[in-house]
């Protein structure tokens, strides 16, 4: 039982969260420039799909190169020295 509480007691709190904050955006009409509602978060999701599907994509390539750059000026920098010295 206690397991289930562990999961049942967060997914509930979020969805309050978030159903609370989509009443105050709406209720107060808070500016969609200061705070968007998560339901107009959700259809620029779907919206924009392909779009943010190709900026995803274009970014985990870059941080990959990036990484093996860096591991391999690492290794370099590091083990460098010994290699030259043997």
């Amino acid at each position: 039982m206690s397991g289930a509480i562990k999961v049942i007691v967060p997914v509930f709190v979020g969805l309050a969260v978030i159903a609370l904050w989509q009443w105050g955006v709406v209720h107060y009409r808070v500016s969609p420039i200061v705070l968007p509602a998560p339901g107009a978060i959700w259809t620029a999701f779907f919206d924009n799909f392909d779009d943010l599907i190709a900026a995803t994509w274009t970014t985990l390539r870059i941080t990959i190169l990036a990484f093996i750059l860096a591991v391999l000026g690492g290794v370099h920098h590091f083990l460098g020295p010994l290699w030259g010295a043997i």
